[in-house]
């Protein structure tokens, strides 16, 4: 007779189910976009192609890795709770790639601000800040590899909250330069200068 899954299976498994499920919708959302910066932008130059396709390149891989941890945690390690708690490939495509990824974007961001400003200081602040989230998303993927097991994470938080609270500020860091340069900008329509 099987093993009968405990009752807080779903609290479990539900949070993990519902990421995976919800990545998938986002690489949809990615490849449109992707697709429609292809039709639209086809004489931007190598390096900016380079960063898009690279980005994209690495988000369809990263959705590979999570598709072979899905298939652990679901199909391999069905009604089996402790499979849950294994790390698999996670520290190395929930840390390490999403730390690439973000890197890369927020370097090139501060490429663009810098284009737009003139401002080293405000593009050194921003690269500064993605190298210190990306550093955050190595440790906590160094510190996951190790430990192996999700039930012993805590040693991770620290590391988790360089990462993601890095990440989150450079954003915000970023999403203000841009609004405020942006509307200092005399666009020359007002319907521009109203959705600025």
């Amino acid at each position: 007779m099987p093993a009968i899954p405990p009752s807080d299976i779903p609290k479990t498994a539900g949070p993990i189910l519902l990421g995976y499920l919800l990545n998938y919708g986002l690489h949809g959302v990615l490849t449109v976009q992707t697709y429609n910066y292809y039709n639209a932008f086809p004489n931007d130059p190598t390096k900016v192609k380079a960063v898009v396709y690279g980005v994209y390149i690495l988000e369809t891989i990263q959705t590979v890795m999570i598709t072979w941890d899905a298939f652990q945690y679901f199909a391999f390690g069905f009604g089996d709770a402790s499979v849950l708690s294994q790390e698999n490939l996670v520290w190395f495509d929930g840390c390490i790639m999403d730390g690439a990824v973000a890197f890369v974007v927020q370097t090139y961001y501060a490429h663009r601000i810098h284009l737009l400003s003139k401002s080293k200081v405000l593009m050194g602040v921003i690269v500064l800040m993605a190298l210190v989230q990306f550093g955050g998303a190595i440790a906590t993927a160094a510190i996951g590899k190790m430990v192996g097991q999700f039930s012993n994470r805590d040693k991770d938080f620290v590391a988790a909250g360089i990462w993601l609270g890095g990440s989150a500020a450079c954003d915000i860091v970023i999403a203000v330069s841009m609004t405020y340069i942006l509307s200092s900008c005399d666009p020359g329509y007002q319907d521009t200068k109203d959705v600025l």
